[in-house]
């Protein structure tokens, strides 16, 4: 049904809000743009999210792999275990 305007309105009619076709073109253009926006801040804040755990797993492998190489190697000249007590050490020779 076709919209027309009254400056009174007649009995038995009822007011409604109606937009010109240019205002709610212009409306859906904003609103298209605005998806457009939220689509992109949500992709970077994906990628960003991506970067981060990649970031997390590369300095945990880091770190990881650090305290594998980092034990200490006995010197090939190094004295040898003997394999005495404590008490064999400090006991009284006569």
């Amino acid at each position: 049904m076709p919209y027309v305007f009254y400056d009174e309105l007649p009995e038995g009619l009822e007011a409604a809000d109606v937009v010109s076709h240019e205002h709610y073109d212009t409306l859906a253009d904003e609103l298209a743009a605005t998806v457009e926006q939220r689509d992109q801040a949500l992709q970077t804040l994906e990628d960003s999210r991506r970067e981060t755990r990649e970031a997390k797993a590369k300095y945990a492998k880091l770190i990881l792999d650090a305290n594998k190489q980092d034990k200490p190697r006995e010197p090939e000249d190094a004295p040898k275990p003997t394999g005495k007590r404590v008490a064999d050490l400090f006991a009284i020779k006569e």
